[in-house]
């Protein structure tokens, strides 16, 4: 009774499902965009970060901005591509709508004809399943037969295929997936396994859960998770296509529309996506960002962040929020109108709770001031974020940035850059006088932004004005960051955002080379990503060395 019990509440929390709406952003691709066909049947990702598309009228691949079509004029025996499989060794091979096969490595789709190797396969059917084996052999899965192109290239067959399944034999391609692709290995699989496994069924993949190692399979109505101690079954709907993701995530794809994530960690949670699309197939990159394809409406991304309401606030005045950060297992929020606000972190359960509708009201004191990390640079946007009001009204009135640095805050402003005692709660030192945008110190030296350009003042006190050495910086200067490898990243009002390391100007970007507005508004440095807002959204760049992106 107690075993009973204990596979009923582990089956539950396998396959509980949070009934909240969830919402998602999505990107969608189709011929208007240079996809090669609307029907698309498979996908996969290569090394170099090509992403593949089958479709029923050539093969397409995207690099992320455009898509090149490759047909028959490159070397593909049909158009019409069915399976894609990214072998060990980086080759694409392709099983298209004919009785041939194919492979694509270093710039060439090699066939039947031009590749002594495919030379020798038999192709006698359309090809149902293609995978690779433990040690490396390359398995072409047809109706009657099954034919091995060893590591060493050398051809064999074998005359087991999908029309006479068995698991008795010891092959270790008895079994195809739902998706043409060969997953299973029978011979690694434990006996216990194997003597469970019937005719009919599908392998699909090993699952975690619980911390218990299940084997997956399929038959036309139902998902089997087995191991040496029990078995569990989950009904799908009939002739259902089931896809492995990852080692906890699977898609469920039933032949009506929509389709579904099953993720296995989160309590077996499921996520439907895109009810009104006929789903043929679902992959994720290497950026985790979801991939669907589609029967006539091309292929939709659905990108890994999720968004959700932090709070929304009840007053009837408009709420600017001005800045955002985290200390600790807290994050502070200064708006406008001096209206500042503290929240927990979000978390991953973040987006399965309720939206947090009170946040607590927030006021800054000598305490916090002590605890902001060195080198955070908060853009109060003219508010109070850090009440620092109460320390000079008259001069700390209009704040644009604050660098915290040890015990000391630098504030820049309308009535100049101060500096500030966090341990005192007094202004020591006002080191320029004019109207300044932002401030930053680096190694010593203090870099000062104004609306007309930038200065720098050393340790001898002398202030600089930093655009008759660079033309670059006579501009508005808006925003500063610092990565690790010491470079100074500097924002500008009207010609995006520059590199500056050991005086020298090492990297720029703007418009022209993909930056998508020249106006910069704040920059955030965390790892080998530059983050930066303007006012048409937020860019990505990858900034390691040698690799700006």
């Amino acid at each position: 009774m107690v075993k009973i019990f204990l596979c009923s509440l582990l089956w539950y929390l396998f396959f509980y499902t949070y009934c909240l709406a969830q919402t998602y952003t999505y990107a969608h691709y189709d011929t208007k965009d240079g996809l090669a066909g609307s029907t698309v049947y498979g996908m996969a990702q290569t090394r170099d970060g090509f992403i593949w598309f089958g479709t029923e009228t050539g093969l397409s691949r995207f690099d992320g901005i455009h898509f090149k079509t490759f047909s028959t004029a490159d070397g593909l025996p049909s158009n019409e591509i069915l399976t894609l499989f990214l072998d060990s060794k980086g080759r694409l091979w392709m099983s298209p709508f004919k009785n041939a096969v194919c492979y694509y490595a270093n710039g060439k789709i090699h066939n039947q004809e031009n590749d002594s190797t495919l030379k020798k396969i038999d192709i006698s059917s359309i090809i149902y399943g293609i995978g690779e084996s433990s040690k490396g052999d390359i398995l072409i899965q047809q109706f009657f037969n099954t034919t091995i192109v060893t590591a060493d290239n050398h051809v064999k067959k074998c005359a087991i295929g999908v029309g006479k399944p068995s698991v008795r034999v010891p092959y270790p391609f008895t079994i195809r997936s739902a998706v043409g692709v060969i997953v299973a290995n029978l011979v690694e699989m434990p006996a216990e396994i194997r003597e469970k496994i019937k005719p009919d069924w599908l392998y699909i993949g090993k699952a975690q859960h619980s911390n218990n190692l299940y084997y997956v399979f399929q038959n036309n109505e139902a998902i089997k998770m087995i191991n040496a101690k029990e078995n569990l079954t989950k009904t799908i709907p009939k002739r259902s296509t089931i896809l492995l993701l990852n080692n906890h995530e699977y898609a469920v794809c039933p032949p009506s529309n929509g389709t579904e994530i099953l993720d296995l960690v989160r309590k077996g949670s499921f996520e439907g996506y895109f009810k009104d699309c006929r789903v043929h197939f679902v992959m994720k990159d290497i950026e985790q960002n979801l991939w669907f394809s589609t029967q006539g409406l091309g292929v939709f991304k659905v990108n890994r962040n999720r968004f959700k309401n932090l709070f929304i606030t009840d007053e009837k005045e408009a709420i600017d929020i001005r800045d955002i950060h985290k200390f600790g297992p807290d994050i502070y929020i200064g708006g406008f109108n001096n209206h500042y606000w503290k929240v927990k972190a979000v978390d991953d359960l973040f987006f399965r709770r309720e939206t947090l509708k009170k946040p607590i009201s927030f006021l800054s004191d000598r305490a916090f001031l002590l605890a902001i990390p060195d080198h955070t640079i908060i853009h109060n946007g003219s508010s109070d974020f850090l009440n620092l009001k109460r320390l000079e009204p008259d001069s700390l009135s209009v704040l644009k940035t604050t660098l915290s640095f040890g015990d000391t805050l630098l504030a820049a402003g309308n009535w100049g850059v101060f500096l500030i005692s966090k341990k005192q709660d007094r202004i020591l030192k006002k080191i320029y006088s004019g109207r300044a945008t932002c401030a930053y110190k680096q190694d010593g030296t203090y870099y000062i932004g104004t609306f007309d350009g930038l200065y720098e003042m050393g340790p001898d006190q002398k202030i600089i004005f930093i655009g008759d050495r660079f033309p670059q910086f006579k501009s508005s200067t808006s925003s500063f960051t610092e990565s690790s490898d010491g470079t100074l990243w500097i924002g500008n009002a009207d010609n995006g955002v520059w590199g500056l390391r050991r005086g020298k100007i090492i990297a720029a970007f703007n418009l022209k080379n993909g930056l998508n507005s020249n106006l910069c508004r704040s920059l955030f440095a965390y790892e080998n990503k530059l983050w930066v807002g303007t006012e048409k959204g937020l860019n990505e760049i990858d900034i390691s060395p040698g690799t700006y992106r």
